[in-house]
């Protein structure tokens, strides 16, 4: 992660093909993880304003998830409702690591399980090792040189020549120091990473 901080690099585009169009409901989505018994500990909550899925776990082991809609999910979206709902199994005071790689997991194995392909895999590296090295090299830099943080994500997209985003407002919360962990995760997850990748210093990198 540090080296790959350090060089300049570039996903390589993701290979043609159509994704799923099916649509996924909330319902759907708690059999294909939970079966048929749905775990009465987790409480899921609807608020159309939230930008983000986010999940908390509270410690007397009541889990409260938060999405912005119940319905019509695309696949990649269900796929962080999967994320979501891996994070409520947890136990209190595990390994941040471990938790986020147990989480990432579902989410790839509900991406290959509904046949995403390589395209899908490669949606999956840019959601958990591309953006969020750009996160983390935006975030050190705007406070290394006092800049905009904003402006840093913007440059750094069009050097990796990468499309920009529109960023959560969590990001403001110090929340890319934390997406250390993703690209972590990602990387150990998926060993042929590199091959989404170009750069002219990969060589020695693992």
């Amino acid at each position: 992660i540090i080296e790959l901080l350090q060089i300049s690099w570039r996903p390589i585009f993701p290979p043609l093909g159509l994704l799923p169009q099916k649509k996924y409901q909330l319902e759907e989505l708690k059999r294909y993880f939970f079966g048929l018994d749905f775990n009465s500990s987790v409480e899921i909550y609807e608020v159309e304003e939230i930008d983000r899925f986010f999940s908390i776990l509270f410690s007397n082991k009541k889990s409260h998830v938060y999405i912005s809609k119940t319905s019509d999910f695309d696949v990649f979206e269900a796929s962080q409702v999967i994320h979501e709902f891996q994070h409520t199994q947890e136990l209190p005071g595990s390994s941040l690591f471990l938790s986020e790689k147990n989480a990432l997991h579902a989410e790839k194995t509900f991406l290959q399980i509904m046949a995403t392909g390589r395209r899908g895999r490669f949606a999956w590296f840019e959601s958990h090792l591309f953006y969020p090295l750009i996160l983390l090299k935006a975030e050190i830099y705007s406070r290394l040189k006092s800049t905009d943080f904003i402006i840093e994500f913007e440059n750094m997209c069009e050097e990796s020549n990468i499309r920009k985003i529109e960023l959560s407002s969590l990001y403001s919360l110090d929340v890319p120091f934390q997406f250390a962990l993703y690209p972590a995760c990602a990387m150990s997850l998926d060993s042929q990473w590199q091959t989404f990748l170009t750069a002219d210093k990969m060589i020695g990198i693992t």
